[in-house]
């Protein structure tokens, strides 16, 4: 999958499209790095008339360590929050 980086404009960015998918993957690097990479669902005014079903389009975030790690603890703080926990399978609990 090529990546485009065209870099976002400063300042915060709220997606208010659903993600569908998300896959993280180590960016072979000094030092590695985490990408994570979201497939967001394209809204209907964006799609064209030729495409069927429910469209989407990638998100690619690369991080260094010390995000990861942040980001996976500010995760598992939200998921035992909201009481999800007992949803999470495979792997060990967060």
């Amino acid at each position: 999958m090529p990546f485009i980086m065209d870099p976002l404009p400063m300042g915060d960015h709220d997606l208010t499209e659903s993600v569908v998918t998300w896959k993280a993957e180590v960016v072979d690097a000094k030092p590695p790095a985490l990408r994570l990479i979201a497939s967001l669902q394209s809204s209907p005014r964006q799609t064209t008339a030729q495409s069927r079903g429910v469209t989407a389009t990638s998100l690619a975030l690369s991080m260094d360590p010390m995000a990861a790690l942040t980001l996976y603890e500010e995760l598992g703080d939200r998921i035992r929050d909201m009481g999800w926990q007992q949803y999470v399978s495979g792997g060990r609990p967060i």
